[in-house]
């Protein structure tokens, strides 16, 4: 399914044909404007435009709104719609942009993601000229400064899964990267999507429904793999695709660009050993397999605190990130069992604090 050169130049020089499926763009924001303006910036600039753009913003500071407005003003070919959220949590914040948009193509779009001029035009190429049977077509991450991430290799080389395809779901719940696939533009059968550029057919995500357990665990601050879960789902549904060129940029510094989601000190131990057993739970094929993809996890987690505790004693959140960890281990070995075995069910995840 590679583009061709030809195609490649048209669409560069941007020669195309008006797709006839309408987009909505989903993005959700934190406390980052300055960020959300780059990322809208990119889309009024696309070769062709998304029919909607829906913002749900969990913010104290108008300051995105502000941003968002003068857009909204300054754009008024497209549809805008600017929400606010009284959920912080991400996958939640993606469902409430969803409910509020109309198009047949739902782009999930983070905020720190800019993408390339003709990113969109691509991606409707494919639902429409190349896999019409899709459920979901994403972008791989790229950095912005030409690079790719390459920090998960030692991860699945310690979790026994190296040996795997990328963008596969081990057999025991673990995600592989995206990493080792080729960014010359192809699109390429996966079996999860990056969140940071995801998208999805409408009629999919209605039939997926919200997913109760995974927005809740991620209320309480410990979720983990949102994506991951919401491409297992709509893998039911049909094909999940990947366009490996580099079409959505992402900061590659993240102390710069600090995740408006991420946790530090105690919580993150929390989120990498109870919030992860959920997400292996609800993407492993063999459920024997996953205490054991649990606990390769665990064990890796430690390792890496210790080795930075020995390097940087001084470090407190570290500390703290370690006493989370060994809390969440006895935590989540006493309540293995009542971990719910989908993210469906309408009750309220165990409080773990």
């Amino acid at each position: 399914m590679s583009t061709t050169l030809k195609e490649d130049s048209d669409v560069l020089k941007g020669h195309v044909s008006r797709a006839s499926l309408n987009i909505s763009v989903c993005i959700a924001t934190h406390e980052r404007a300055q960020l959300l303006e780059s990322a809208l910036c990119a889309l009024k600039n696309q070769s062709r435009l998304p029919n909607e753009i829906v913002v749900s913003d969990s913010s104290v500071s108008k300051e995105s709104e502000a941003i968002f407005q003068r857009f909204a003003q300054m754009q008024p070919q497209i549809i805008s719609k600017y929400i606010k959220s009284g959920r912080k949590s991400l996958p939640w914040q993606r469902w409430w942009a969803f409910c509020h948009s109309n198009g047949e193509i739902i782009l999930f779009l983070d905020d720190d993601i800019v993408l390339r001029g003709d990113a969109i035009c691509r991606l409707l190429q494919v639902y429409e000229q190349e896999a019409s049977d899709a459920a979901g077509v994403g972008f791989a991450m790229a950095f912005n400064d030409g690079t790719l991430p390459s920090k998960y290799r030692s991860y699945e080389r310690w979790l026994g899964i190296s040996e795997l395809p990328a963008g596969v779901i081990s057999n025991g719940g673990w995600p592989t990267s995206h990493v080792q696939l080729s960014t010359v533009g192809e699109c390429v059968e996966v079996e999860w999507l990056w969140g940071g550029a995801m998208s999805f057919k409408r009629s999919v995500l209605h039939r997926i429904r919200p997913l109760s357990h995974l927005y809740a665990l991620y209320d309480q601050g410990v979720g983990k793999g949102e994506d991951a879960v919401l491409s297992n789902e709509a893998r039911r549904f049909g094909r999940l695709l990947l366009l490996t060129g580099p079409y959505a940029l992402h900061p590659p510094d993240e102390t710069a660009y600090r995740s408006a989601y991420s946790l530090y000190g105690f919580r993150k131990g929390l989120l990498e050993t109870w919030g992860r057993a959920h997400a292996i739970r609800w993407l492993a094929r063999k459920s024997s397999l996953c205490l054991i993809t649990w606990m390769r996890h665990v064990s890796f987690e430690l390792a890496f605190l210790g080795k930075t505790i020995a390097l940087a004693p001084l470090q407190i959140h570290i500390w703290a990130r370690l006493g989370g960890t060994i809390y969440g281990v006895f935590f989540t070995m006493m309540h293995w069992k009542q971990i719910p075995v989908t993210p469906y069910i309408d009750t309220i995840v165990r409080e773990i604090l």
